[in-house]
């Protein structure tokens, strides 16, 4: 059984800053079931612990840290090492953003719940292991960085990468589809409690903030500038039936198969593993707060259009979407659908 042993050590990435805050988020208790669910059993005494931020910041909505866990197995001292997410340290941005959009919750729900049931219907990982997960609070994950994973090491993805990112979107998507063809449960109804957009809002129904508006405003106001040729009542039609299409089709499709996408696919959200002459051999997906459930094409249009050059998408898009598709209809006639 479990025998504890520990003081614990806060060392905080930011000159200091929230020592008593990162203090309150992780007790020797949560260190207890942490490694009782990364080791499946109770067999270890607990001798320490450290949670330290990172000094770069990773993301807009939270804030990250590492959190090392020693402890004595079978007589011999092991440190365990995992990557935490917490909620902002900015009030403007908890206040704006982290209350309103309920990221965390969302995210909450996927990796205690969702991603385990996924998981079993395919046999690439599809993200992190969650050991622990605070509501609104905490959650600390496996770290991808010690099992091989990292950031893309280019500025912009080629096509290596590119084939290994969509293979990981196929390998997440297909195990949504497979779960309902073999299940008969249709995961958005199922899961209406996470089932609300987190970015993609319509006029007057959310907080100005949030991005669709913010989109929205912004390229108006520079086709008032740029396209002044183009008369103002034409200009507003355009974007206008943009936005719609935007909400009825990612949003609202009634038309299109669903499945659980990531929703926020851009370049820091796909880690990379490389071999030993530096080439990507696999990927995989983290950060799942814009999780919707939408057509899979959103989540490959987002990667095309947030994480690739204009020229690389002129030489290679046709080849990547038949790419994604391969890969979808090999993991779905593997299981025989």
């Amino acid at each position: 059984s479990v025998q504890l042993a520990v003081t614990s050590k806060c060392a905080v990435g930011f000159s200091g800053a929230f020592p008593r805050a990162a203090m309150s988020l992780i007790s020797k208790n949560d260190c207890v079931e942490i490694l009782r669910s990364k080791l499946g059993d109770d067999h270890f005494q607990l001798e320490d612990f450290i949670f330290k931020y990172f000094e770069e910041l990773l993301g807009f909505h939270a804030n990250h840290a590492g959190l090392t866990i020693k402890a004595i197995l079978n007589g011999t001292v092991k440190d365990f090492k995992f990557f935490v997410k917490t909620g902002s340290n900015n009030p403007e941005i908890k206040e704006k953003y982290w209350n309103v959009l309920r990221q965390f919750y969302k995210e909450h729900v996927f990796l205690t719940n969702l991603v385990k049931i996924l998981q079993n219907f395919v046999e690439q990982k599809i993200t992190a292991d969650c050991y622990l997960s605070k509501l609104e609070n905490v959650c600390v994950l496996e770290d991808l960085g010690g099992l091989g994973y990292e950031t893309c090491h280019l500025e912009y993805p080629d096509m290596v990468h590119a084939e290994r990112a969509v293979q990981a979107f196929a390998n997440f998507h297909a195990s949504a589809i497979l779960n309902e063809e073999k299940t008969g449960v249709v995961l958005d109804e199922k899961y209406k409690d996470i089932n609300y957009e987190s970015l993609l809002f319509e006029y007057d129904k959310q907080p100005t903030e949030n991005l669709l508006y913010s989109v929205d405003k912004g390229v108006r106001a520079v086709a008032d500038k740029f396209f002044v040729h183009v008369s103002p009542e034409i200009r507003d039609s355009v974007f206008s039936k943009i936005r719609r299409r935007i909400t009825e089709t990612m949003v609202h499709s009634k038309k299109y198969r669903k499945v659980v996408c990531q929703g926020d696919a851009w370049g820091n959200n796909i880690l990379f593993k490389y071999n030993n002459e530096g080439k990507p051999i696999n990927a995989i997906l983290v950060d799942f707060g814009c999780l919707r459930f939408a057509p899979p094409a959103m989540d490959i249009m987002q990667f095309m259009y947030l994480g690739t050059k204009s020229e690389f998408r002129t030489k290679y898009k046709s080849q990547i979407k038949d790419l994604y598709y391969d890969h979808l209809g090999s993991i779905l006639s593997k299981n025989g659908v």
